[in-house]
């Protein structure tokens, strides 16, 4: 059980439990304080750093009282055994305990993060004014485009105006001349 970063399953966890009860329960089985750090490190796998089980486990072993519990008096072995059983209870029941798994948020320094966001929003902001501008552009376009189109219109309707009234001109001189000649 070197690092953190294997992962085990609640079958596993709870045979390697057992057998922590195992050697509490081999009078051959050499007591030291190996048994009491290993048993340690598996809680707080088991468990997480913060468990009720694991700040209990280190309170013991702040006091020495692992010790106690597998060298001596039968009652102290029985003490050990009854709380890696509850421990295994408590595994059956809930599971093992799985750390939270960050964002890129809480795994990146906020020395990258913060130049990071802000070449991206000046990258958005950029993509925004440049779209904008093209818009903008186009827009431009079609206007003047539209303009021209209405000035031409006019230039035509004008014309045509100025083709009526001469025409309306000469309708009325010949009309002039024919009710003249009628007379």
């Amino acid at each position: 059980m070197q690092g953190n970063n294997i992962e085990i399953n609640q079958k596993d966890a709870i045979d390697i439990l057992n057998k922590q009860i195992g050697k509490l329960n081999d009078p051959n089985y050499p007591t030291s304080d190996l048994w009491a750090v290993q048993t340690s490190s598996f809680i707080k796998k088991f468990f997480g750093e913060n468990s009720d089980e694991y700040i209990y486990v280190k309170t013991l072993k702040v006091r020495s009282e692992w010790n106690k519990l597998i060298n001596w008096p039968h009652e102290d072995k029985q003490a050990a055994k009854l709380f890696l059983s509850q421990c295994i209870q408590t595994i059956e029941r809930t599971g093992l305990y799985r750390p939270p798994k960050g964002n890129i948020f809480t795994t990146t320094r906020n020395e990258i993060l913060v130049p990071a966001i802000l070449v991206i929003m000046g990258g958005i902001f950029y993509f925004g004014f440049y779209v904008g501008n093209i818009n903008s552009n186009n827009n431009t376009y079609e206007l003047k485009e539209e303009i021209r189109i209405q000035k031409d219109s006019i230039r035509t309707y004008r014309q045509s105006v100025k083709s009526l009234n001469s025409e309306i001109k000469s309708l009325k001189k010949e009309i002039n001349k024919n009710t003249t000649i009628v007379r």
